[in-house]
């Protein structure tokens, strides 16, 4: 009876839903082994309702951190997406400045080949004033 006074008294301290402890009267006539049964089971549910207590502040406190983590979860998914977007306008970009620069290329290109035709009928012209004078 004394261990399950104190085992409430403990359970009270850890912050659990206060209870309040009534010693049962048993009746006269039970024997000692009896009496050790029901002090045990009582023993025992004051220890179950503990066991439970704790149980739902272990669960309430993993609750939590599960919330928390989903809110981190959620903040990188965002992240990650906004990351995604910058790096999809970036390719873009790149991709459009390579366009324009292979345009450029080409049109130099082009420049180049009817410049060298210019040249050679230059020379050809030169060639026959030299030849005819």
């Amino acid at each position: 009876n004394e261990k399950l006074q104190r085992d409430l008294k403990l359970f009270e301290e850890a912050g659990a839903v206060p209870l309040t402890y009534q010693s049962l009267k048993l009746p006269d006539g039970l024997s000692p082994s009896s009496r050790d049964i029901i002090s045990c089971l009582n023993e025992y549910l004051v220890d179950a309702l503990a066991e439970v207590t704790a149980q739902r502040e272990m669960n309430k406190s993993l609750e939590e951190g599960l919330d928390k983590y989903r809110r981190k979860l959620n903040v990188i998914k965002h992240q990650t997406g906004l990351l995604y977007k910058d790096f999809h306008e970036k390719q873009q970009q790149w991709l459009n400045e390579r366009e324009q620069t292979n345009d450029a290329k080409r049109d130099l290109q082009t420049e180049i080949e009817k410049n060298l035709v210019k040249l050679q009928e230059f020379d050809v012209i030169e060639f026959k004033k030299n030849n005819f004078n």
